[in-house]
């Protein structure tokens, strides 16, 4: 029997989503198909305790069409930002995030599928249907103090160990807090059941912080880029985890490139 997600009321922002944790439901074929490619291995963690960089896409067309192609990329993991408006709001939105979330795992054994949960009072539903469907991290965004990450670490738990009861396999989900606050830094960090931590890529003083409150807790430390020059930067700084694309900006700049050289004279 699954284990039903709760209602959890918390100080996370002021924004409220439509959704509700029972509305968010993964097809039973698509779970069943995660599973049959090994979705329980964990690329990213694998990646990570090698002690290499991990560098990935985040994925903002709500396309499983364009998730199973990124997967095949050679990206160690690709982020489903379910945060971004393109998802819309409402069961549709969840089929997609879980449709997506499966074809990452259908199509690489390496490519890691991440979920960037959106805000608001009702993100434990997406944490389910993410973790349901063979998610191997979530990203929690806007994390700001010790609670918020606690409730969160213990969502996923709930939700990996509820899983795992259903599949009877061992489901390891990796914890993240995006962490945009600078004062929230160590509390957040020193959460037990954090796994590893992303911030923005400025300010400086927000990087140095947050790399030092990460290695001495022994966490890997990730940060948002917008591309490959940016992503350099920061992995010579330290950083373990950096995004080095996002696919709808990738889109736009092919496009405006290949339309101006057919306009050339």
């Amino acid at each position: 029997m699954r284990v039903s997600p709760p209602h959890l009321s918390l100080r996370v922002s002021p924004e409220s989503s439509s959704r509700t944790p029972s509305s968010v439901h993964t097809s039973p074929s698509l779970h069943s198909a995660a599973m049959a490619a090994g979705a329980t291995a964990n690329p990213l963690r694998r990646r990570l305790r090698m002690g290499g960089a991990a560098l990935g896409i985040v994925l903002q067309i709500a396309s499983a069409d364009s998730a199973r192609l990124a997967a095949r990329l050679g990206y160690d993991w690709a982020c489903v930002d379910v945060g971004e408006e393109h998802y819309g709001r409402g069961p549709t939105g969840d089929s997609v995030m879980s449709a997506m979330v499966a074809a990452i795992c259908t199509s690489s054994a390496t490519c890691a599928a991440v979920v960037r949960v959106p805000r608001g009072p009702r993100w434990p539903g997406y944490v389910w249907a993410a973790i349901e469907a063979g998610a191997h991290a979530i990203i929690v965004p806007k994390v700001c103090d010790r609670e918020h990450m606690h409730a969160a670490v213990t969502e996923c738990r709930r939700a990996a160990a509820a899983q795992g009861s259903v599949d009877g396999l061992i489901r390891d989900v990796l914890v993240i807090p995006h962490i945009d606050c600078l004062e929230a830094v160590d509390e957040v960090v020193s959460v037990d059941g954090v796994d590893a931590a992303i911030i923005t890529a400025s300010p400086p003083m927000l990087a140095d912080r947050a790399l030092r409150a990460a290695h001495h807790r022994g966490l890997p430390v990730g940060v948002d880029c917008r591309d490959a020059s940016a992503a350099r930067r920061m992995l010579a700084q330290g950083f373990q985890i950096a995004s080095v694309a996002v696919d709808i900006e990738l889109l736009q700049a092919a496009a405006v490139d290949q339309l101006r050289l057919a306009q050339a004279p």
